[in-house]
């Protein structure tokens, strides 16, 4: 009892004498709740942060699988339609009947387009090859045989000769096959694409590369364990693949396969929760544009959270370290407040025992101490949130970066900020203002001949060199617009001390001219701070036209007649081009929308818009004098830029994207004709055949099929008539001994004389001689 209560004494003693310790001690360990409060929100919070964002990443993923196919496929549906439009394809790609002596000859040609075409699209089509009847194939090697070409030297495991003998006589267009097997066991889904080319239905198939469509899966796949699956439009399993080689994945496609089928997907939902088998996870999916089909993939769950946990587990060991020091620290600052503070109140205390005064108490110095360094610690906060907030207002930093924002047209804030900023720094008055640029177009040199660190040194250098060499002449601010264009804003600028000031810089550049290009434009003054960005444009538009000059030049806007131009490029032509052409009505409106919406946000202005409208109708009169459509053309319609004229333009469009379709239709009408010709005359070859009989049997006049029959083949109908008796009578003088009148008569050229004659322009030589020679040659062998 006598020991407790001596404890207690003891322990209430040491409670009076550091009363003040604990009590700082106290303080600092109640900044532990906010931190705990903090650290927990923290920590759920980015839980849930993190399981979102790989839910994004991985719709990310299989959005970017998805495109990337699809761009491969379009290129090569684009390969194919360039291929079958080649004009040696349309010049020498006949049936095996009607391929003359000469064009044989010449059939290698379209081996070489082909040959040609395969190259475009090298890194992931195994082979593309052609063929019009069941004789030929033509590929980038050489010309096969029809069955030899699929038997031996390149067969298809699921697709034999007989197979692609039946695509003949079928009508789809445009065909995406199942995987096969090729020739070296490699994987490949053929791509099969039909058109009519001189009468007759030919046939082009690219085999891609699974291989490709895997490397698209490897690049895109951000966890491991996630398997992928596409589906067509049946939702039959087309193509299965697993970055983990151990996977299950035969097993668990029949199980995605099976889920696919029997629920409804909500696309737009992105993904689902699953559970496949026993096993629970995350079902990803996407629709191709291009093929309609479904690309898929499955992650399972514990790989979705694992990631998470990990960054979770971590968090809390910083924050459990964190606690930790934070306890450490708050008795070491307690000490280290206390004990200078302990030391002043024992001097004070010995200096009034010196006096006869009163000593201080334990609580007359927390109560004295304790105000001090509360009001001290109160005064420094409020100066901390002072110079905080000036600083945040008037920070170089980022005054900087909202200036290259103006420039940019990209700042919403308000300019008197940024006037205040240039009048404090730089000394702006604010009348006027201009811009300068200075571009560096580094060449080859200086990257091989100067070393990393040194090339470091020289770039981190340069915008303070630039700004030294202006600013001791001009009130300028010099940013750094990347790493090799410096912009400078100027207040105004008088054109004789602007001209020295350029040319110093110049200069002062020119002694290492081997190693860039130095290129320094100067815009024109404007009178408000926000004409810095249109001096800016014309600075840059200034040295534009310097990129493909050989040489360093200082250029003045002024001088350069410079004129802000629209965003319209040659690979949007060609789009707007191709629409037409295919009659995709709805992609050819929404491009012309983008282009505008484009020009808008660029800041283009309406004379520029108007030169913009002027070329986009440029483009569809173009296409439409290409096509020789008649159109009815509007000389009024540039006169005002709005929703009106983009009506307008849309309208223009839409008549030259019908013209066309009618046109592409009567000469479908055509090709018809001249195939019912090529009939006719074929089955009459042997009679008297004359273009009025003809024109007869065909109902229409013989100017008109002898016009069409030119067109569509290529060839004169007479000419084609002698060439057929000719292929005809070579046949009778080698295989017969009939006399030469009677072998006329049989091809259905009655007089002897115009036998001869035609016998003797196509091949040459007269009958007697070819029979001679020919039958010559056959006894010897």
């Amino acid at each position: 009892m006598r020991k407790s209560k001596a404890l207690f004494e003891t322990l209430k003693g040491l409670n009076m004498k550091y009363r003040f310790f604990f009590k700082i001690l106290s303080y600092f360990l109640l900044l532990l709740i906010p931190l705990s409060a903090v650290s927990s929100i923290y920590y759920f919070k980015m839980k849930s942060m993190n399981e979102k964002e790989i839910h994004s990443k991985m719709q990310k993923d299989i959005a970017s699988i998805s495109s990337g196919v699809d761009l491969y496929l379009r290129t090569i549906q684009e390969n194919h339609y360039n291929l079958l439009q080649d004009n040696t394809v349309h010049a020498y790609l006949y049936k095996e009947e009607a391929i003359s002596l000469e064009e044989r000859v010449k059939l290698y040609d379209i081996n070489r387009v082909l040959m040609r075409t395969g190259s475009i699209v090298f890194p992931y089509v195994q082979d593309v090859f052609l063929y019009v009847d069941d004789k030929r194939v033509y590929s980038g090697n050489g010309t096969d045989d029809f069955d030899l070409f699929f038997t031996k030297f390149h067969p298809l495991e699921q697709y034999p000769a007989s197979f692609w003998r039946s695509k003949m006589a079928e009508n789809k267009k445009y065909e995406l096959l199942q995987p096969t097997a090729y020739t070296d066991g490699r994987m490949v889904l053929p791509v099969v694409n039909k058109q009519l080319v001189n009468g007759e239905y030919a046939t082009v198939v690219s085999l891609l590369s699974l291989n490709s469509i895997n490397m698209i899966f490897e690049q895109n796949s951000y966890i491991n364990a996630t398997n992928y699956f596409v589906f067509d439009q049946q939702d039959t399993l087309i193509h299965s693949f697993a970055a983990d080689k151990k996977a299950h994945l035969q097993e668990t496609a029949d199980q995605a396969a099976a889920y696919i089928k029997n629920n409804e997907i909500d696309l737009s939902k992105g993904f689902d929760f699953i559970k496949l088998g026993r096993e629970e996870g995350y079902l990803y999916y996407e629709m191709s544009d291009a093929s309609g089909w479904k690309f898929v993939s499955y992650t399972p769950a514990g790989e979705i959270s694992n990631p998470a946990s990990r960054l979770i587990q971590f968090i809390f060991i910083i924050f459990l370290a964190i606690f930790v020091l934070t306890v450490l620290l708050a008795v070491w600052l307690s000490i280290r407040i206390y004990s200078p503070i302990r030391k002043l109140s024992a001097l004070i205390e010995d200096l009034k025992d010196e006096d006869g005064q009163e000593s201080f108490s334990d609580g007359h110095l927390e109560n004295s101490e304790v105000h001090r360094i509360g009001s001290g610690l109160r005064q420094l906060a409020d100066g901390k949130k002072y110079y905080q907030s000036k600083f945040q207002n008037v920070s170089h930093q980022y005054m900087e970066q909202a200036l290259l924002h103006l420039l940019k047209g990209q700042y919403k804030g308000e300019t008197g900020d940024l006037e205040q900023y240039l009048r404090e720094n730089y000394n702006f008055e604010g009348k006027t203002y201009m811009c300068c640029v200075v571009q560096f177009h580094f060449y080859d040199a200086f990257y091989k001949e100067i070393q990393d660190v040194e090339r470091f040194n020289i770039l981190s250098k340069l915008r303070n060199v630039i700004a030294g060499l202006i600013q001791p002449h001009m009130k300028a601010a010099v940013m750094e617009y990347n790493t090799e264009l410096y912009a400078c804003m100027m207040d105004g600028a008088e054109r004789a001390r602007l001209e020295k000031v350029l040319q110093g810089l110049y200069d002062t550049f020119s002694s290492d001219i081997h190693y860039y290009q130095l290129l320094i434009g100067a815009g024109c003054v404007h009178d408000s701070i926000t004409g810095a960005r249109a001096s800016f444009d014309e600075a840059f538009a200034a040295i534009e036209r310097m990129f493909d000059k050989a040489g360093s030049h200082i250029v003045y806007a002024g001088e350069a007649d410079v004129k802000k131009h629209y965003y319209y490029s040659f690979h949007d032509e060609r789009q707007l081009i191709n629409f037409l052409q295919t009659g995709q009505e709805e992609e050819l409106y929404e491009k012309l929308h983008s282009i505008m919406d484009l020009n808008r946000k660029q800041g283009v202005s309406s004379g520029v818009m108007q030169q913009l409208y002027a070329a986009l109708r440029s483009t569809a009169v173009k296409f439409a004098y290409d096509k020789q459509l008649i159109l009815e053309l509007d000389q009024n319609f540039t006169k005002e830029v709005g929703k009106h004229e983009l009506n307008k333009l849309k309208s223009f469009f839409s008549q030259v994207l019908v013209r066309n379709q009618e046109k592409v239709r009567e000469e479908s009408k055509q090709e018809q004709l001249a195939e019912q010709i090529i009939k006719y005359v074929d089955e009459h070859l042997t009679e008297d055949l004359y273009l009025e009989r003809i024109a007869e049997q065909m109902d229409v006049s013989a100017k008109y099929i002898s016009k069409i029959f030119k067109e569509k083949t290529g060839t004169n109908l007479t000419d084609y008539i002698g060439l057929n008796r000719i292929k005809l009578a070579r046949k009778l003088l080698v295989q017969t001994n009939l006399p030469i009148h009677e072998i006329g008569n049989q091809v259905g050229i009655y007089s002897r004389t115009t036998f001869l004659r035609t016998f003797k322009k196509w091949e040459g030589i007269a009958p007697v001689d070819y029979r001679q020679m020919h039958q010559g040659v056959e006894k010897s062998n």
